[in-house]
């Protein structure tokens, strides 16, 4: 089963956001809805694995973690398309498996969990003769997704974004604002925009440096309209503070928007927060996108 026969709510559309305790001079805000493009490969996923062919594969592996948005996308696509799939995970859930793993069992992938020493070898050469060796010949796609194939499916979502605000007569967008994880995404809105517009990138995890040099090896270019912001990292990857949790509340029971803390949680929350401190001009026109994914917000009793 290829891409162009699972259905998908493309273009995803372009709609105003706003909060109640913004300030009266408050910038124009609207969010890329990518979040409601497909029940279960959402968002930046379904752009990351638009061009990558998997349905001629043998065997796929991919990496991540217990919460990986990424690998729920790829293993439901694996499994409509009857490729075997093994899922390599940070960590050890064996005896508490989250909601995502449960998702990847009962579609018939395989799991296997990683220590944190293996896990830190996951980009070197002896990491990949460990997989060859292990579970034979296959075809690997990065953590996250992001490869140069995936930064060609985020172009498509800038050229939406384009089409969609000429189509309803409204001004180009000043500022582009994602969540950064592992660069692909960031990667492709800074290739779909000009240099007159700035691509703000939120950090969830801690990684200064680390992203932007993720960034960079796919832009290939001197651009300069970019950077990453590492205040809204809430103490890690997958973690989060009582600030953030209550921020993810209200924007879940008051808008129809639903953010998690993982991912789209903390990009919202940089943004109401640099809305704030005057950060932008009220003349500006800001479009942060929804990359979708909501495991971070699927948490069992016992994970807690």
């Amino acid at each position: 089963m290829s891409f162009t026969s699972i259905p998908a709510a493309l273009p995803s559309p372009l709609t105003p956001f706003s909060l109640d305790d913004w300030p009266h001079d408050a910038p124009c805000v609207w969010v890329k809805r990518d979040d409601l493009i497909h029940p279960y490969i959402s968002g930046n996923k379904w752009r990351k694995l638009a061009y990558t062919n998997i349905e001629k594969a043998h065997h796929v592996m991919s990496i991540g973690g217990g919460y990986s948005n990424h690998l729920h996308a790829l293993g439901y696509k694996c499994a409509t398309s009857g490729v075997p799939f093994t899922a390599l995970i940070r960590g050890n859930y064996a005896d508490s498996l989250t909601p995502m793993l449960i998702d990847l069992q009962s579609w018939g992938c395989q799991i296997h969990f990683l220590s944190k020493a293996q896990y830190a070898q996951r980009e070197s050469s002896t990491f990949a003769s460990w997989r060859e060796s292990v579970f034979g010949p296959h075809t690997y796609i990065p953590e996250g997704g992001s490869t140069r194939l995936a930064v060609l499916g985020v172009l498509d979502m800038m050229k939406e974004i384009s089409m969609l605000t000429k189509l309803h007569a409204r001004n180009l967008p000043t500022h582009f604002v994602a969540p950064v994880a592992s660069g692909a995404t960031l990667a492709g809105m800074i290739k779909g925009s000009n240099q007159s517009q700035y691509v703000l990138g939120i950090a969830v995890l801690k990684g200064q440096n680390y992203l932007e040099d993720q960034v960079q090896r796919f832009i290939d270019t001197g651009d300069t309209n970019w950077r990453i912001t590492h205040d809204f990292v809430h103490k890690g990857y997958a973690k989060s503070s009582p600030e953030l949790l209550a921020f993810c509340n209200k924007v879940n029971s008051t808008t129809d928007i639903s953010v998690e803390p993982v991912y789209s949680g903390k990009a919202f929350y940089a943004l109401d927060q640099l809305i704030k401190q005057k950060h932008f001009k009220q003349s500006d026109n800001i479009v942060i996108v929804h990359t979708g994914g909501l495991q971070g917000a699927r948490v069992n009793s016992n994970q807690k």
